[in-house]
């Protein structure tokens, strides 16, 4: 709470127990619990930020769920944002019969690496959100604290390269390779 976080993205892929554990390989119950111990936490402290969202990524093992979900969600007060199912680093490689997905949509920035960070349920860092095979772990919050993995050299030359557009063997040259092939806008390093 006294971190400065702005937000607090929580990916809660189902709201029956046993598909979301299929898909997260966790328990419901304690996902829940933890996200009441928060907003307990916020409102005894009485603060502000970190405002909380919650995101489900619409796939083929949600989609029937999502109207369920999302009414859940609103009666808390809590904003829920569902994402298509992207993979920027290579979109080529989603199985349409494994998981939904819709066509990449191209975009001309990217906050994610300057603005954005990443934890997976065990305490790993990844550089991007849409790393679906987990290639760029920067970091493992077990081993390394937060502000270390943030500010740290890995990141730091990531950012360089990123601004002097420098992509090569990153995820952000496939993410570009994608945007490319979709005919879209120069991708902006700003």
């Amino acid at each position: 709470m006294d971190s400065g976080l702005d937000k607090l993205k929580i990916s809660v892929q189902s709201l029956n127990p046993e598909r979301y554990w299929k898909i997260m390989r966790l328990r419901l119950d304690k996902t829940l619990r933890n996200i009441d111990r928060f907003l307990d936490l916020k409102a005894w402290g009485g603060y502000r930020r970190p405002k909380l969202e919650i995101v489900v990524v619409d796939s083929v093992h949600n989609h029937d769920e999502i109207p369920e979900i999302r009414n859940y969600w609103q009666k808390r007060e809590i904003r829920l944002v569902v994402e298509p199912v992207e993979n920027r680093a290579d979109h080529g490689t989603i199985r349409k019969a494994a998981v939904g997905f819709s066509k990449l949509q191209p975009f001309t920035w990217c906050r994610r690496l300057k603005e954005q960070l990443y934890v997976l349920y065990d305490g790993r860092v990844l550089m991007c959100c849409a790393d679906w095979e987990q290639r760029a772990v920067l970091g493992d919050l077990k081993n390394t604290p937060l502000r270390e993995i943030w500010y740290g050299e890995r990141y730091a030359e990531l950012r360089r390269r990123f601004v002097a557009g420098d992509l090569r063997g990153t995820l952000c040259e496939s993410c570009r390779k994608q945007l490319r092939h979709s005919k879209s806008e120069p991708f902006l390093f700003t």
